[in-house]
């Protein structure tokens, strides 16, 4: 019976899909989100920068957004140290909610202050949503094969969610978009 039993569990837990009550993650959602990120942050600073040239390609009026970035010529914007230490940032943070997933708690917090903090930028959801947008893309894309169709659609559960909770560090302002 045993055997039977492990056979369909292969040795993982059975409620290792049961989401969360704090996140709406599962335990699989999580794994996936470390795995992945793991490979990402063996070159923070290239994939940052990556992220950052991508969503200026998608979004180019949001570059205006950034007053360091907005005047640098476009040949020289994966160059810049200025582009490298935003991206740098950025991935840190990045990181720091990661390793935050098991602590719902501090993990909202570092969410309401990520909003907090582009309040005063006038960042708006929907900014957010696709910055969200290109990141995936952008995992996808460096980790090949490295990423299965159940981690990005981890990524995208765990950014929505994530977005939700910055939307409220934004305010009720018009940010709502």
């Amino acid at each position: 019976m045993g055997g039977v039993v492990s056979y369909f569990w292969q040795g993982e837990s059975p409620d290792i899909d049961i989401p969360d009550e704090g996140t709406g993650l599962s335990l699989r959602d999580k794994q996936n989100i470390r795995k992945t990120w793991s490979i990402v942050q063996k070159d923070l600073k290239g994939n940052g920068i990556e992220l950052f040239v991508r969503l200026f390609e998608e979004y180019p009026e949001y570059r205006k957004l950034f007053k360091s970035l907005a005047n640098i010529p476009w040949d020289q914007l994966r160059d810049s140290k200025k582009l490298e230490v935003h991206a740098m940032s950025v991935m840190y943070a990045i990181s720091s909610l990661v390793d935050s997933l098991d602590d719902v708690s501090c993990l909202i917090e570092l969410l309401k202050k990520t909003g907090e903090n582009h309040r005063r930028h006038r960042t708006t959801v929907e900014q957010f949503e696709n910055l969200a947008v290109v990141m995936v893309n952008m995992l996808q894309d460096v980790l090949g094969s490295y990423i299965t169709l159940s981690a990005v659609d981890s990524w995208k559960k765990a950014l929505a969610v994530m977005i939700n909770i910055i939307k409220e560090g934004l305010g009720n302002t018009e940010n709502d978009n």
